[in-house]
């Protein structure tokens, strides 16, 4: 029997592997197998099973015109009787793996419960040629005698023996001597293989052509209905009807998070009278515990908090609860999309703008599309929840579509609640008419000032940690980089040192320029540091916290989080961490130091991630239950993201982004796939950039293809990047351009070592 394996490892093809006598009753797709690859062992999982092809395999054919592919025997089966890989993953496995252009190794990744770290140890057992071999004497002078010894050993233990075991009284020479005998057959090593028990059911993915499987993925039917937006009562009805006739469909919840998670709970509740099951996901840990504690409250055991965080075998344990369809609502992060249920009936994904949401390693899926994938496959209805969603849900609801343009959902729906509660207080303070080098505005001192004798509590928002984004000479200009990476190393004055927010690296300060040797050495730019300088210098006697990722832990975050609540702190600086995890903040006063920094980054999104991170920051003080104030300072005040949120009106941000995206075609009017190649020689790795967009602009004339380039960050971790940029405004054409010519790469001795990756969709060009 020959069978493919898809092996963890960054390869976009499957390897064949026999399968030995003993093991061929237990095999099955979805079997997860040991097998030697190189020189190395792996684990894998069974894809295919298939019969031997005899002519291929037939030594004695005279007529092959090479010598036939010896192939090797997989070890062991390392999964137990009770793992049953469901169908419906594996299939989405590969859907994810056809879409996303990632290896099936890695996707299977994906749906695999995570391997406790206690392991029942290897065994090793003499096998039949191992038998035959001790009955006759002729054959023990052919190996060494403490190879004679260990099969001596073996053949009194039936039940095998483990390597801790064989080592008491062995040479040094024990591993080269086991890889020996295993080599020649003459024993075998097993680690927690199925034992027979009874007859398994061989599982059979049904054969569907890429054309077909990618279809299942985005398709281009009509939409049932489009309507710009529906009233709350109007969207619920929708949303009722589509649970209840069993179609797949999806609808936007544009509303403040109570609203949504309202609705979502009477969506589930409809769902779960059906007898069908829920998957609840969330961006962050914290907001999914706190979810799956309101849940459980509601439906008591019936629910489970499911999320890469967890421990091993804590995650290992509940995996085979799902599976065991003792539960009926799954609660989790981005990876509780592939929650081993089935008969799903409703998905929400709640904040789906979330950069979280999409996975930043191979394979870089997003759990929105990824929620669409699976939801097609069971027709279940999926809700995306937001306060300010993400350009590519608003464009597939209507908003900013032309007469001409259509969606591609067999249902689509919309409710718009935008009421936020009590209007803000949002003061615009121009820096460009503020003396230079100012960070807090006579205005921010003022409202901080007033904060402060009313004790409502301050928050000071600068989406930049550190002191100083760089250290710059007077002199000469020079800025210190980080010799693995190309980036300025950030000025940490409270630690005197200079770090590199990619690899970590981190040196001391130095006392003269590199370059000049001058001391003339002043930082450039202002972090979350700068400002708690600044507030110190202002109000001493305030008590003043951090938070930041220099913080080490969660712990250390909640704990400064209780505090602001408790007002044992007046005033609280951070970034993005300041809108995540729990409990929530407010506040009485919120600064937005430089509200406009992420609008200069060389990305497409730019505006639409400065958008939300100004919308989650003055969030911190709308939930207030005083008369909240938001200061604004920024270099652009006419700016339409400034605009848009100055005067909390987000259709005006939404049209004037549409209007640009659809001008220059970028998502969500086109599809683009950013292709990544490092290595660490210069040249190899320009040269091999150079062949793959040559070979991609050879596939097909309807591409267009920018680069490549130097990455935003042309070096990281000590490997050159460089960048492709493939666009069309076609779905499959460039997405088959780019897996055929992966194709060709992969098997190309030439570009060993250099890496080729890829992301479909991305959420950022940098």
């Amino acid at each position: 029997m020959l069978v493919d394996v898809a092996l963890p490892r960054h390869f976009y093809r499957v390897f064949t592997y026999l399968v030995p006598a003993h093991l061929q009753s237990l095999i099955r797709i979805g079997s997860r197998v040991r097998v030697p690859f190189g020189h190395a062992t792996l684990h894998g999982m069974v894809v295919e099973l298939r019969p031997p092809s005899n002519s291929a395999l037939d030594a004695g054919d005279r007529s092959l015109p090479s010598p036939p592919i010896r192939l090797r025997e997989i070890d062991a089966i390392v999964d137990d009787a009770a793992l049953e890989t469901p169908a419906e993953l594996m299939t989405l496995s590969r859907l994810v793996s056809e879409y996303y252009l990632a290896p099936w190794g890695q996707c299977i990744r994906l749906i695999l419960p995570a391997q406790p770290s206690v392991k029942h140890p290897a065994r090793f057992h003499l096998t039949e040629i191992g038998r035959e071999w001790l009955e006759k004497a002729d054959n023990l002078h052919r190996i060494s005698p403490t190879c004679q010894t260990l099969l001596a050993r073996l053949h009194r233990r039936p039940k095998g023996l483990t390597i801790a075991t064989l080592r008491h009284g062995a040479p040094t020479s024990l591993a080269g001597d086991l890889s020996m005998l295993k080599r020649r057959k003459l024993i075998r090593e097993t680690a927690g293989q199925i034992e027979p028990s009874g007859q398994r059911v061989r599982l059979r993915l049904p054969r569907q052509s890429s054309d077909s499987r990618a279809a299942a993925i985005c398709t281009d039917q009509p939409a049932a209905w489009r309507p710009q937006s529906t009233s709350e009562a109007t969207c619920r009805e929708n949303i009722l009807t589509a649970i209840n006739t069993g179609r797949p469909a999806r609808f936007l919840l544009h509303a403040p998070a109570q609203h949504r998670i309202s609705l979502v709970f009477e969506a589930a509740e409809a769902v779960l009278r059906l007898q069908r099951r829920v998957i609840l996901i969330t961006p962050e840990i914290s907001k999914a515990e706190a979810l799956a504690s309101a849940a459980k409250t509601r439906w008591g055991d019936r629910v489970e908090l499911f999320h890469s965080g967890l421990p091993a075998a804590v995650r290992y344990e509940r995996w085979h609860r799902l599976q065991s369809g003792s539960i009926e609502v799954v609660v989790g992060t981005r990876s509780a999309i592939f929650a081993p249920i089935s008969s799903i009936g409703l998905i929400a994904i709640d904040e789906e703008e979330s950069p979280s949401m999409k996975e930043e390693t191979e394979p870089r899926y997003h759990a929105r599309d990824v929620a669409w994938m699976r939801a097609q496959r069971g027709a279940a209805v999926v809700l995306l929840g937001s306060a300010h969603p993400s350009l590519e849900t608003m464009h597939m609801v209507g908003v900013g579509i032309s007469e001409h343009s259509h969606v591609a959902e067999t249902a689509v729906g919309a409710m718009t609640a935008c009421n936020q509660g009590h209007a803000l207080k949002i003061h615009l303070v121009n820096l460009r008419e503020t003396p230079y080098g100012t960070v807090l505005s006579d205005s921010m001192v003022a409202g901080m000032r007033i904060a402060l004798e009313t004790r409502a509590g301050i928050i000071l928002f600068l989406n930049r940690k550190g002191f100083a984004s760089a250290l710059v000479c007077r002199e000469c200009g020079h800025t210190p980089l980080c010799p693995q990476c190309s980036i300025a190393l950030t000025f940490y004055k409270q630690r005197g040192r200079l770090a590199c927010h990619y690899c970590g690296t981190s040196r001391s300060l130095p006392d003269t320029c590199l370059t000049c040797q001058a001391s003339r050495l002043q930082p450039s730019g202002i972090g979350t540091e700068a400002v708690e300088e600044w507030t110190s210098r202002l109000f001493p006697d305030a008590k003043i916290a951090r938070m930041d990722s220099t913080a080490s832990s969660r712990s250390a975050h909640a704990s400064v989080r209780r505090k602001f609540i408790t007002g044992d702190l007046d005033v609280l600086i951070g970034t993005q961490m300041l809108c995540q995890g729990e409990p929530s903040l407010s506040a009485g006063f919120v600064g937005l130091v430089q509200a406009d920094a992420g609008l200069h980054m060389p990305d497409f999104r730019a505006s639409e991630h400065t958008y939300h991170t100004l919308m989650d920051a003055i969030a911190l003080a709308r939930s207030h239950t005083h008369d909240a104030q938001v200061v604004l300072q920024t270099l652009l005040p006419t700016h339409y993201v400034i605009q848009a949120v100055a005067t909390q009106d987000p259709a005006l941000f939404y049209k004037q982004e549409l209007a640009f995206r659809q001008a220059l075609a970028y998502p969500p009017f086109t599809r683009l796939i950013s292709l990544c190649v490092s290595g660490r020689d210069f040249d190899r790795t320009r040269r091999a950039a150079g062949h793959w967009a040559e070979q991609l602009t050879k596939t097909s004339p309807q591409l267009t293809i920018w680069g490549p380039i130097p990455s935003a960050v042309a070096k990281l971790r000590d490997r050159h990047r460089w960048q492709i940029i493939v666009k069309s405004s076609e779905t499959e054409i460039p997405r088959r351009s780019v897996q055929l010519t992966l194709t060709g790469l992969e098997t190309d001795r030439q570009w060993s070592g250099i890496k080729f990756e890829v992301d479909v969709d991305p959420i950022t060009t940098l």
